[in-house]
């Protein structure tokens, strides 16, 4: 018998060792297409979205064969599992009702990202003791790696850099998506973390650095926003934080700052000579042609209200047509283009189901909740005027966050209702 329950318990702990790898594959899994160089020729589907989606594809599997399908309805109540449901299938029923070419393929990956979000809840709940410290270690290092292939880049196709082709990327600043979240946890990590700060710090750099040697203001917009939450967070719940990181932290950005005036100047204008310039601007000014992209959105969205108009409708418009603009560059807008009144209050309701979990563990675990907060605020920021939320190597770290919170909750309701038996 004991025996038997040794090598039950060893099973469980290989279980979740091999869950938290493949986790931590998903993050780092638009490193893959580095190895490709760079793509010289960006078109409507994004070759970045194969690994990530291939990622998803394998722990959503390996969720599925280890629990045998039949303990999901046990990790996940009923209505958590109608309302992903209901999600799954009024986004399949817009999609194949719609005429636009590739409208299937692009959208379809909304549904992987449903069944990936799914997944992540029935792995992480069963599991209080899974380290999700090691899935924002893995967002840090994916920051670091794409900041050494874009220097590297930079030192081999310069001219191909100023041509705004990146490795992997069609538009420099669409890694800000992924560096802001990054930049932000891994400061957060550095300040209340005990074990690795070098590597945090280090992260932190790489991250912020590309932020503002590129010019990415949404970005760094989202990072103080997510580090300002974050105090807040941390005064309300009296956790200390040792000054000398602080300061640390404080020294190392201004490190960064003076590294962005003394290397050679991008095609694009770094961070803070886009704030120079936008000194006297107008706020329609400031939102560098936004106004217009929303003003088209409106239009779009006006023509069908309620059912949306799936993810490429954008692409279709005459004046976009020939552009790499995919997306409205606003969360609220793009939910009501893509999938109009109807599939955006469906989208709400899913995030409602699971908000109860959310609030008690921000209320009571504030040591565990630190981290998934500051990348969920940093990623809902970031996506009120850009794409954060869109791109699926981006987007699935969002999942994560919001997925790791709502453990950390679930276990205290649970726990609680289970009583001391």
């Amino acid at each position: 018998m004991m025996n038997c329950f040794q090598r039950t318990s060893d099973l469980k702990k290989s279980y979740l060792r091999l869950g938290e790898i493949l986790l931590a594959a998903v993050v780092l899994s638009s490193l893959s297409l580095l190895f490709f160089g760079l793509n010289a020729s960006p078109g409507a589907f994004e070759i970045l979205q194969v690994p990530v989606a291939l990622a998803q594809v394998i722990f959503v599997s390996f969720v599925v064969l280890g629990m045998r399908c039949k303990l999901l309805p046990v990790s996940l109540r009923y209505k958590e599992l109608l309302w992903p449901a209901v999600l799954f299938g009024y986004v399949l029923f817009v999609l194949l009702r719609s005429e636009l070419t590739l409208s299937l393929l692009l959208g379809s990956f909304w549904i992987l990202h449903i069944l990936f979000f799914v997944a992540v809840i029935a792995f992480l709940r069963p599991y209080g003791s899974v380290s999700e410290d090691r899935i924002w270690v893995a967002v840090g290092l994916a920051a670091a790696g794409h900041l050494f292939a874009f220097m590297l880049a930079w030192v081999i196709w310069p001219d191909r850099i100023r041509a705004n082709i990146l490795p992997a990327f069609d538009n420099i600043r669409h890694l800000g998506y992924l560096m802001a979240p990054a930049a932000a946890v891994m400061a957060a990590r550095f300040l209340t973390a005990k074990d690795y700060l070098k590597l945090s710090l280090v992260c932190f750099g790489a991250a912020t650095f590309y932020l503002t040697y590129t010019g990415s203001r949404g970005g760094v917009v989202a990072l103080i926003a997510g580090l300002s939450v974050l105090a807040v967070y941390l005064v309300w719940h009296r956790q200390q934080v040792r000054f000398s990181r602080f300061i640390v932290l404080i020294f190392t950005t201004g490190l960064l700052i003076v590294a962005t005036e003394l290397l050679p100047a991008l095609p694009w204008v770094n961070i803070f000579g886009r704030g120079a310039m936008a000194v006297g601007q107008t706020g329609r000014e400031m939102l560098s042609g936004r106004s217009e992209i929303w003003g088209s959105t409106v239009d779009a969205i006006r023509s069908s209200w309620l059912l949306g108009n799936t993810p490429v409708y954008l692409a279709h418009i005459p004046e976009y047509q020939g552009t790499p603009l995919r997306q409205p560059h606003n969360i609220i807008l793009q939910l009501l283009l893509h999938w109009g009144v109807l599939g955006t209050i469906i989208v709400l309701a899913n995030v409602l189901v699971f908000a109860r979990s959310i609030w008690v563990a921000i209320a009571l675990h504030p040591a565990k909740a630190r981290l998934p907060l500051t990348v969920l605020v940093t990623m809902l920021t970031h996506s009120l005027v850009d794409g954060g939320l869109f791109y699926p190597y981006s987007t699935v770290i969002a999942i994560i966050a919001f997925a790791s919170l709502e453990q950390i909750g679930w276990q205290e309701l649970h726990f609680r209702s289970a009583g001391p038996g």
